[in-house]
């Protein structure tokens, strides 16, 4: 749910934050790629990462570089620093959701991946439906700045908590 609002809350306020940076539809339209591109060129090499080294480190790591990615994008001054921003939070969102996605396979069997997978993508469109509207009070209340930092704030709390609450769900042996 924390992912999915995370996310949902940026984007009213993306618009506002490129009217700020004086961005063209073209430079915004590359600012809103970047993520996409990112995730989508670090899926792989999270899974090889993830199945090497277990699903835990990335549950933590990947939240503080989304975390570090949205702070920065609270902090950037032109289109090259939110870009670059925007693509920390594709790489750490790609971990995240191999490292999350495995986890729970591996805490389920094949006759309760659905039940099992169901609550995760549920929360996490939950998430994406509530955040938009989470984000637009934020923003009025706090301002564009701020809000990304309530929400890099989120990021690093869920990782604290990853790392103090979550077990490694991998089992020793495995060939990665």
């Amino acid at each position: 749910l924390r992912v999915g609002s995370s996310v949902g809350v940026i984007s009213p306020i993306m618009p506002f934050l490129a009217d700020k940076l004086d961005l063209t539809t073209t430079l915004y339209g590359i600012v809103v790629s970047s993520f996409a591109l990112s995730k989508m060129l670090g899926n792989v090499p999270s899974a090889i990462l993830v199945e090497r080294h277990g699903r835990k480190p990335y549950l933590v790591h990947s939240l503080w570089a989304v975390g570090l990615g949205v702070a920065g994008m609270g902090l950037a001054t032109d289109w090259m620093q939110l870009s670059v921003c925007r693509m920390i939070i594709g790489l750490g969102v790609a971990s995240l959701t191999t490292a999350s996605t495995l986890t729970v396979a591996d805490s389920s069997t094949p006759l309760s991946r659905a039940r099992t997978f169901s609550p995760l993508m549920g929360a996490f469109a939950a998430g994406m439906a509530i955040g938009p509207a989470i984000g637009g009070i934020l923003c009025d209340t706090w301002g564009i700045q701020n809000t990304f930092f309530a929400v890099s704030s989120s990021y690093c709390v869920a990782s604290i908590w990853n790392h103090f609450g979550v077990n490694e769900t991998k089992r020793h042996g495995e060939l990665w």
